[in-house]
């Protein structure tokens, strides 16, 4: 085998046990009695997205508000005062927030042009921290989530769903720019649900 058939084995099984370690951490991860996942409601209004995300993290459950790509306000409630939460969640419904339907999410993808034609271990763990980066921020700012990568054709991409894809890649751009992470090739918005 080659020196280039070599490093593409170590990359994939690098991503392979990243990937393990991402899925063991999940499962392993204490459940919830209340809100067994993130529970993210919106309020489109016309010149503003609110959000509303509730999540349980022991000993508290956490509250986030804010608008989207704004750092959210964030307080922690002790899980002993869950019907307090709950009566929040209830008014947040009341004023109009909501979960959004699949359909209206919309698929943002940073691309980075690698070396070869699939990523080395290097350019893997540079996307990895990229995805960390951001799907941090977009928590924060209420925008999304991370939900897929790859590698391939020259090229390896980090996918997010985010409720609006300019504000996506507005955020993109400033969080990245002037790091060693601003020298991706596009940023691309797709509207349709990934």
């Amino acid at each position: 085998m080659d020196g280039a058939g070599s490093l593409l084995i170590v990359a994939l099984i690098i991503a392979l046990v990243g990937m393990a370690v991402r899925v063991f951490r999940h499962a392993h991860a204490a459940k919830s009695t209340h809100l067994p996942e993130t529970l993210r409601l919106y309020r489109k209004g016309d010149s503003s997205i609110e959000y509303a995300w509730f999540y349980e993290f022991a000993p508290n459950l956490h509250v986030d508000r804010g608008q989207v790509g704004e750092l959210a306000e964030r307080r922690a409630v002790p899980i002993a005062e869950w019907t307090t939460i709950a009566a929040e969640i209830d008014a947040a419904r009341a004023e109009g927030f909501r979960e959004l339907a699949d359909s209206e999410w919309q698929f943002v993808e940073i691309v980075y042009a690698v070396e070869a034609d699939f990523a080395s271990g290097e350019e893997l763990n540079k996307r990895n921290r990229v995805t960390d980066i951001l799907d941090e921020h977009f928590a924060l700012t209420g925008q999304g989530h991370w939900i897929d990568s790859s590698s391939g054709g020259g090229t390896m991409e980090n996918g997010f769903l985010v409720v609006d894809g300019l504000i996506a890649e507005k955020s993109i751009k400033e969080v990245l720019s002037g790091t060693e992470f601003d020298d991706y090739i596009a940023i691309r918005v797709d509207d349709r649900s990934a």
